[in-house]
């Protein structure tokens, strides 16, 4: 409950379904049935307990703050007036409706084969290039583990299991609107999807058990091979590739811009950060620059529109140069050179390891 906002979902319903089951079923033993209980009012009071931080970060990225399902509505129900009845409008083009539609397409893109497969999600950072969070050859045991898991009663136990995680584990990064579908908030349905796979190819496995002595080898080495093949190309993938064509996605920008201010912040009274920069203040404290326990003094505060720490400034504005006293070190994307003050200067423009991929400007005032 305390390591991640979208645990709080998780576990509430998930042991709220499980309590929900045993006091359903007649033949629940009392002592199961108890357990059930006391699982469910430890899930329960741990919820009130974070849900306080878990609404904060909700209002800041939740689905309820997308202007898109509202446009909608507006260009609808306008281009309908007149065409339509009044009561069919408001009937067809309301909040409820397009908001749940909204996350209803967000909930659904985590069951996209491509996301699972192939492409590994939005999360640009967190994803391996070209990679899907499973190996793509594993969509036959999915299938087959799936068949397995429907009509095999042995797995009935594992089956609650399965279907509970498959069904909640997804629901709250449907109910954001970053990065949709991502790699991080629906993290824990790697669990019962992995699971699936695993029994689909016990599936396979037990189907040849009564051919040749032979076939059955040469299955056995193909799918070692296949494996040995499929990791491989991970490794390429994640350690050679990814580091080379994804290396804006990795903060390495962050990186060289801490260990340049590093050589600075002496000459500076402020250190201004624009764009929404907030990211880099975790590498400014790996610099020794600002320490845990002064970040810890104020956690929410850099969820404000201008959030200061120590002598630096992280502000949310785009292009943003504001005027302070003193000395002040501007910092911005590359991008924001044609939005600057003619009393400005450029001390220093980085590039990323490439050469060629832009970094970020350093600024200051002319004397």
């Amino acid at each position: 409950m305390y390591s991640y906002h979208s645990n709080k979902i998780v576990l509430l319903g998930f042991y709220s379904t499980y309590l929900l089951l045993n006091l359903l079923v007649k033949n629940t033993k009392k002592e199961v049935k108890k357990r059930s209980l006391i699982l469910f009012l430890l899930t329960f009071f741990s919820f009130l307990l974070t849900l306080s931080s878990a609404l904060t970060r909700f209002s800041a990225i939740g689905v309820l703050g997308n202007d898109l399902p509202k446009a909608l509505i507006f260009e609808f129900t306008t281009k309908s007036t007149g065409q339509t009845p009044l009561l069919l409008i408001r009937a067809f083009y309301n909040k409820p409706f397009f908001y749940f539609r909204y996350f209803l397409e967000n909930y659904l893109a985590h069951f996209d084969l491509n996301y699972l497969f192939v492409s590994g999600g939005a999360t640009k950072r967190f994803i391996v290039l070209q990679h899907g969070l499973f190996y793509f050859f594993e969509i036959i045991f999915l299938f087959f583990g799936s068949l397995q898991l429907l009509k095999n009663k042995k797995y009935k136990n594992l089956t609650f299991i399965i279907l509970t995680l498959l069904i909640l584990t997804p629901i709250p990064a449907a109910l954001t609107i970053e990065e949709i579908p991502s790699s991080i908030r629906p993290f824990n349905l790697i669990l019962p999807l992995i699971l699936i796979v695993i029994l689909g190819f016990e599936y396979i496995f037990n189907l040849i058990k009564n051919i040749k002595p032979s076939w059955k080898f040469l299955l056995i080495i193909f799918t070692t091979l296949v494996y040995v093949w499929g990791l491989a190309y991970f490794i390429q993938q994640y350690f050679v590739l990814t580091p080379i064509l994804s290396v804006s996605y990795r903060s390495r920008n962050y990186e060289i811009t801490a260990l340049r201010i590093k050589d600075k912040i002496d000459d500076y009274d402020k250190i201004v950060f624009t764009n929404d920069l907030r990211g880099v203040y975790i590498y400014l404290w790996l610099e020794g620059l600002i320490s845990i326990p002064e970040i810890q003094v104020q956690p929410l505060a850099r969820y404000q529109q201008n959030y200061f720490l120590k002598k630096f400034i992280f502000s949310q504005d785009s292009c943003s140069f504001p005027d302070y006293d003193g000395k002040v070190l501007y910092v911005t994307p590359a991008s924001c050179r044609s939005h600057r003050p003619n009393n400005l200067k450029t001390l220093e423009q980085t590039y990323l390891d490439d050469g060629v991929e832009l970094g970020f400007l350093f600024s200051e005032k002319l004397k």
